[in-house]
């Protein structure tokens, strides 16, 4: 996991948060070992849905939380957790835009395997959005549209 930009962008924060923030990412990473959109294993990194800067009380939120890939292989956290732009956005539709990717990927090659089920991602997601897993498909297929 990338801690450099972590620690760049959390300054602001008090050194007990900022420790108990990157436990909390680390303690995700092991859990969640790819990139939830591309499966990826290398320079993993959480993304938070609600950045620490608009709701601090979410930053060790394991269901704020959502592994991405760095720049150094597809790009997932900046491309589509930020839209290419760290500094001012991020996408709350990030859970849906993996799933909806993942379905995509098994369906071009039905023998990828990822190590997390893209049912575990749909079941977690899920529930982090407090909805069931079916309103939470008929967003991701409405994503698609």
């Amino acid at each position: 996991m990338n801690l450099t930009r972590f620690y760049l962008n959390i300054l602001s924060v008090n050194p007990v948060d900022q420790y108990r923030i990157m436990k909390a990412k680390r303690d995700y990473v092991q859990i969640h070992p790819e990139c939830a959109i591309c499966g990826c294993q290398k320079n993993l990194e959480v993304h938070h849905v609600i950045p620490v800067h608009i709701d601090l009380s979410l930053s060790t939120v394991f269901e704020n939380f959502i592994t991405l890939c760095d720049a150094s292989n597809n790009g997932c956290h900046r491309w589509i957790g930020h839209f290419g732009n760290f500094k001012n956005l991020w996408n709350l539709d990030v859970r849906q835009y993996a799933v909806s990717s993942r379905l995509f990927l098994q369906k071009m090659k039905p023998d990828r395997q990822f190590i997390l089920p893209t049912q575990y991602l749909i079941t977690e997601f899920a529930k982090a959005l407090e909805i069931s897993e079916g309103k939470f498909l008929e967003q991701v297929y409405n994503f698609n549209k």
